[in-house]
């Protein structure tokens, strides 16, 4: 019953609605609340499709605001620009006009919410300029502890090779989306949001799901929209199960 109250309130939180009393649940010895959160809308969704590691727009920051509504006291983020300014934009409790500056050095982040930036969340790279991780980017955000993983370092360096004519191979991004979901399996944050991409994180919904009903697979396996959460529990028996809420 407390997991039910708890996937109930985490539902509601993602959807902006409240909470509905159906629910598909699994047995496990630990459960987590994950967010699975796409970016906001950032300057190469609007067109500028020479942005290299563009930042979020206008429309991006307020879109991002909004997901200040989901309880977290773990965030992990794509070190790509438009995922750490998300991140760093829905986990700061200070409000609005504290929004652009906390992250910044010399400035304290909220205490209770612990920062990480995972190389294995990059975007599925297929050489465009958005898919680059600026040099200064990860100095923009000094509170986010990069998290240090053999796997995020390769990945880092091969993606310096990936262009329009040698994209990163799928099967490459699939690896990399199961490397961090093992990796995410051994944490023990009860509340953890994971910032990716919309390539990135259908890779992960491919892995999610393997006990949910026809009825519950169309949505699960949908595309994420630009700043979109949604709630999942991940249980270290039984994988990820979705929470499903009535209309």
């Amino acid at each position: 019953l407390r997991h039910a109250a708890a996937l109930a309130t985490a539902s509601a939180e993602a959807r902006g609605a409240p909470p509905r009393p159906s629910l598909t649940l699994a047995p496990a010895s630990f459960v987590r609340i994950v967010y699975l959160v796409r970016h906001a809308e950032a300057r190469h969704n609007v067109g500028d499709a020479t942005a290299v590691d563009p930042p979020l727009t206008a429309r991006g920051r307020a879109s991002a605001a909004a997901l200040r509504r989901l309880r977290v006291d773990a965030v992990v983020a794509s070190p790509q620009r438009r995922a750490l300014e998300t991140a760093a934009i829905a986990c700061d409790k200070g409000g609005a006009a504290a929004a652009g500056a906390w992250w910044r050095r010399g400035a304290r982040p909220p205490p209770t919410v612990r920062l990480l930036s995972h190389a294995l969340l990059r975007e599925t790279n297929a050489g465009l300029p958005s898919d680059a991780v600026a040099p200064y980017t990860a100095a923009a955000f000094p509170r986010f502890e990069r998290v240090a993983s053999a796997a995020g370092t390769a990945a880092t360096a091969a993606a310096r090779s990936h262009t329009r004519a040698s994209p990163e191979p799928a099967a490459v991004a699939a690896a990399r989306a199961a490397d961090f979901l093992a990796w995410l399996a051994m944490q023990r944050h009860a509340r953890v949001a994971v910032v990716s991409h919309g390539g990135l994180l259908s890779l992960l919904l491919a892995a999610f799901g393997h006990d949910l009903g026809a009825r519950s697979a169309p949505a699960l396996r949908s595309s994420f929209a630009l700043g979109e959460a949604r709630a999942f529990a991940m249980t270290d028996l039984h994988g990820c199960v979705e929470v499903e809420v009535d209309e």
